[in-house]
């Protein structure tokens, strides 16, 4: 199944957006609250798990996502989606939780108890088309059951680094325990 899924990385204090991974947060709130003005539905990881019984038609509905666990989505985007009480789904780079520069194991629980979802975005952030499939196995794995067992948490979903997929991962990833791939 797919949905309308915006794709965030790092969120700055500057004004203006520097590089295409780097938006200041005062374009994130922008896009918040436009988007709540429109009436949009933001979905959450339990709804696209059960979407089948969840999503509503007729009403605009997106996720709001966040890849590689950068220390400004806890300081910056964090308390955004939280004073709009909207669910974000934040793609972690396992390896480097607790790293300069990334969150910290108690941001991300946290994040978790105020309704937010850690899921996995590898273990450290390779192309996976340039891995064997014993590589990729690693990659999946390690970032699966470290933040599995670092949170106590189901990890379901993966973010595929640089959107870097093909059949192979795709039904690498699913054999592997994960229910839902982004690309």
């Amino acid at each position: 199944m797919r949905f309308p899924v915006l794709i965030y990385h790092g969120i700055s204090d500057a004004t203006e957006t520097v590089g295409k991974y780097l938006l200041p947060k005062e374009k994130l709130a922008r896009h918040v609250q436009l988007m709540k003005a429109l009436g949009v539905r933001y979905l959450a990881v339990g709804d696209i798990l059960a979407a089948h019984s969840r999503v509503v038609a007729d009403v605009p509905q997106v996720m709001i996502t966040f890849d590689d666990g950068r220390v400004d989505n806890f300081t910056r985007a964090f308390p955004i989606l939280l004073s709009h009480q909207i669910p974000g789904i934040f793609f972690v780079i396992s390896d480097r939780i607790g790293q300069s520069g990334y969150m910290q194991w108690g941001d991300l629980k946290e994040m978790i108890n105020a309704g937010m979802s850690i899921q996995s975005h590898t273990a450290t952030h390779r192309y996976l088309s340039l891995l064997t499939r014993e590589e990729t196995k690693q990659e999946l794995i390690r970032s699966k059951k470290t933040i599995e067992d670092r949170l106590s948490i189901p990890v379901d979903c993966l973010s595929l680094p640089y959107g870097d997929g093909s059949r192979r991962i795709l039904e690498q990833a699913l054999q592997l325990g994960y229910k839902r791939i982004f690309t």
